[in-house]
């Protein structure tokens, strides 16, 4: 097992999100099924901690992050977006707004390359243009320390 890299995590974290809404299974079983899948965390490791860190405070999050999304996507509905964009926007919306210890642009961009991988260019630019509003909205200057 190895160390798990901030853009694993983020990508581990959109794994399990996406997993959840389409299967309303508990942390617990996204997290192991995505363990399982990609075989490269222990479960019980700090790495999973800061994952599973992530993943919760999505989840408790979950209506103020989607009143933010809704709010830069004209008046769409969470609903209406991919469940793959909607969870990379989740989890990015989730470290704007809640984790001021993770740079804004580090943010933006793994969501941005996160969406080209996972979803399509025209994603990709969707999600980098929502995230922009709502880092404007909440200082993006914020993101120009650390990570």
């Amino acid at each position: 097992m190895h160390r798990l890299s901030r853009r694993a995590a983020r990508e581990k974290c959109v794994k399990i999100l996406y997993q959840i809404d389409i299967s309303n299974n508990s942390v617990d079983e996204s997290m192991k099924s995505v363990f399982e899948c990609d075989g490269d965390v222990d479960e019980g490791s700090e790495q999973a901690g800061f994952l599973r860190e992530l993943v919760t405070g999505v989840l408790e999050n979950l209506e103020a992050i989607d009143a933010e999304i809704k709010e830069y996507t004209h008046k769409w509905s969470p609903d209406r977006l991919g469940r793959m964009e909607k969870a990379i926007l989740r989890l990015a919306v989730y470290e704007i707004v809640h984790r001021p210890d993770i740079p804004v642009a580090a943010t933006i961009n793994e969501a941005v390359e996160l969406s080209k991988e996972y979803a399509s260019d025209e994603s990709a630019r969707f999600v980098n243009g929502v995230l922009a509003g709502i880092a404007g909205k909440h200082g993006e200057s914020r993101g120009k320390h650390g990570d």
